[in-house]
């Protein structure tokens, strides 16, 4: 990760416009360089998971959920609940549901994706991670349910939610 990037990611959160700001490697400017770079399988992988995540967080507009190069402010440290926070890999997905469940704002920077000529790149298989991840993103959302919509601040969609899951085996 790109230390002269790091500008990016603090001046949001310094101006107030984010609580959280996360690493992008898809944003505009970097797409075709990143998509180039990336192997086939990780790109498969890294957008199973963030479709799984946009679910389950309800932040639908953000992308590269697993990118690890973030920033958070110190009110979303004081107001989040991080006892409860998945503390396996997959952390930044849970991150994500817990700062929605609250109602943080996060932000996608975009970053500069660096892969290395002969650098050990991560071994995680996308696939398998993400079936691994999944039952995490699957108690997690209904987690951010009860805690935001039901605990929170009551919304009536949550019942529609609950109910179309106990009517899906019938």
């Amino acid at each position: 990760m790109d230390l002269a990037e790091m500008a990016h990611f603090l001046d949001p959160i310094i101006e107030g416009r984010a609580d959280y700001t996360k690493g992008n490697r898809f944003l505009l400017g970097k797409i075709e360089e990143t998509i180039e770079r990336m192997p086939r399988v990780r790109f498969f992988g890294n957008w199973l998971i963030t479709a799984m995540t946009k679910i389950a967080s309800g932040y639908f507009k953000v992308m590269d959920v697993v990118d690890g190069y973030t920033a958070i402010s110190k009110r979303s440290i004081d107001t989040v609940n991080w006892s409860k926070a998945w503390r396996r890999y997959g952390y930044p997905m849970d991150f994500l549901i817990r700062l929605n469940a609250y109602g943080l704002v996060v932000l996608d920077v975009p970053r500069t994706a660096i892969y290395l000529e002969g650098e050990r790149q991560s071994q995680i298989q996308g696939f398998r991670y993400a079936m691994q991840v999944a039952p995490m993103l699957v108690k997690a959302f209904f987690w951010r349910l009860r805690f935001k919509y039901i605990y929170l601040d009551f919304h009536p969609l949550v019942l529609f939610y609950y109910l179309a899951f106990v009517l899906i085996p019938t």
